[in-house]
């Protein structure tokens, strides 16, 4: 099973919680081969905000990314 955005999973008993960008998504893994996804939460985990110090490209404003992208960290270079 591919999450898209996954960061950070836990599980309890057969659920499965996972992140898939900005969502919270919970899983039933009762039957492992046939995963069901049981609940979305849009928007439960906040982006990561921008570096405080340095220059981020202009390109990657929140204004001039696509309306679907979501940031899962930032990396100095």
């Amino acid at each position: 099973m591919r999450i898209p955005g996954n960061v950070d999973v836990a599980m309890k008993g057969n659920l499965l919680y996972a992140d898939s960008g900005p969502d919270l998504l919970t899983f039933d893994l009762s039957n492992v081969q046939e995963a069901r996804l049981l609940h979305r939460v849009r928007e439960a985990v906040p982006e990561l905000p921008m570096p405080e110090t340095g220059d981020v490209p202009t390109e990657y404003q929140p204004q001039n990314r696509p309306a679907d992208a979501v940031v899962v960290g930032w990396q100095k270079l």
